[in-house]
């Protein structure tokens, strides 16, 4: 849900009063960024290329090329799906030849997510009930709930029928509540996910101020601020509809 934000603060009209200069600065930073990002992928591309040179050193041992193709999956994720699922397939099949669990749940738990913004909510779900939930294990729970939270929030974006996505979202919120008690609060996934929580009970004045304290500790050319802004455009966004 939080990759439309933006979209809905442009689309929709609305009088803002206070928080239309909020607003606008958000939306600045967004306008420089889509400026600059012919810069940013020719940066990325070349990040990018420097990874891969390492995949064609003499002999890798699997452990090797794992960890580098996993950098890659990184570097890809949120830029181009088919090229972060190809390296997290690849992963896949080396953490199941070295027969490491935790590597495996971690590859499928990435493979999840890149399916889940593809729109494969049947293979997604497929994937995450073949984990078996009792070797999860440290970051690999938390994200395994981020999957599920995930996973019903973007079938609420494109359900039709209100019964659905209001359920979809009730489901998605119990997941949310699973992940803000597992993660210390002033770490970047408790934001955003405690964020929208207070956005959906009432509370975006509470939002505003816990994003506006976190944003500052996060790069601007970074997805992480890119998703923080949204969701505090949204937030501003929400107030000013009070008004």
């Amino acid at each position: 849900m939080m990759r439309i934000l933006i979209l809905i603060i442009m689309l929709l009209p609305c009088s803002l009063g206070m928080y239309a200069s909020a607003i606008d600065s958000l939306l600045s930073v967004l306008d420089k960024t889509i400026v600059m990002r012919r810069q940013y992928e020719e940066e990325k591309e070349r990040y990018i290329s420097l990874i891969k040179d390492e995949l064609k050193q003499g002999r890798l041992t699997d452990m090797e090329r794992y960890l580098i193709q996993n950098r890659l999956f990184a570097e890809y994720n949120s830029y181009i799906s088919d090229s972060a699922l190809h390296y997290i397939n690849e992963n896949i099949l080396i953490a199941t030849r070295l027969n490491n669990r935790q590597w495996i749940n971690s590859s499928i738990l990435n493979k999840v997510h890149i399916l889940n913004t593809s729109g494969l909510f049947v293979e997604a779900m497929e994937l995450l009930k073949s984990l078996p939930r009792n070797t999860l294990e440290g970051e690999n729970i938390v994200d395994y709930y981020v999957c599920f939270e995930n996973l019903y929030l973007y079938q609420a974006e494109y359900a039709t029928d209100r019964n659905y996505v209001n359920n979809y979202l009730r489901i998605a919120n119990l997941y949310r509540d699973s992940i803000i008690s597992l993660v210390p609060e002033d770490t970047y996934r408790y934001v955003v996910v405690h964020a929208p929580q207070l956005i959906d009970q009432g509370k975006s004045q509470e939002a505003i101020c816990l994003l506006k304290n976190f944003l500052p500790r996060l790069k601007s050319n970074t997805r992480e601020y890119a998703v923080a802004t949204s969701i505090l455009a949204f937030a501003y966004h929400v107030v000013g509809n009070k008004i």
